[in-house]
């Protein structure tokens, strides 16, 4: 996954549709993006199917050697021709952060250019929904009792 910014706004899109973290991040509205001990919450606005063209064309032509592979349509093609595709690719606009404990993170599209779900490399972002973080919790919580 890579953070994509078109007119200012910060795009998330899934290259490879709707996975886990896609819908865990379509029922909380929310991620939680981590590094270290630092975490900033951001709301999340799945962007309509008419608003996707370019938001894909820009991601696609930024990370083609990436993730040309998912993608039918070859980089450098005009937005419309993303509009019959617009359905397999979600597509996230970031909304207002809230940072929680250690010091400032600078998450912008040239300083962070992709997200991790893995937590083998400390140094990349993991990508956190709302909802699975509350799972965990709920799950320890009835553990330990």
């Amino acid at each position: 996954m890579s953070l994509v910014e078109l007119r200012g706004t910060r795009f998330l899109v899934a290259p490879r549709g709707r996975t886990q973290w896609v819908r865990n991040a379509e029922a909380a509205g929310e991620v939680v993006l981590k590094r270290g001990s630092s975490r900033q919450r951001f709301r999340l606005r799945a962007v309509p199917g008419g608003d996707k063209p370019p938001v894909l064309r820009a991601y696609l032509d930024r990370f083609r050697p990436v993730v040309q592979r998912f993608f039918p349509v070859p980089a450098g093609s005009p937005p419309q021709a993303f509009a019959p595709i617009v359905e397999r690719y979600p597509v996230f606009e970031f909304g207002a952060a809230q940072r929680h404990g250690g010091p400032p993170m600078k998450l912008s599209v040239d300083s962070l250019t992709s997200l991790s779900l893995s937590k083998r490399d400390a140094g990349n972002f993991n990508l956190v929904s709302r909802s699975a973080v509350d799972r965990l919790h709920r799950a320890f919580a009835v553990g330990a009792g």
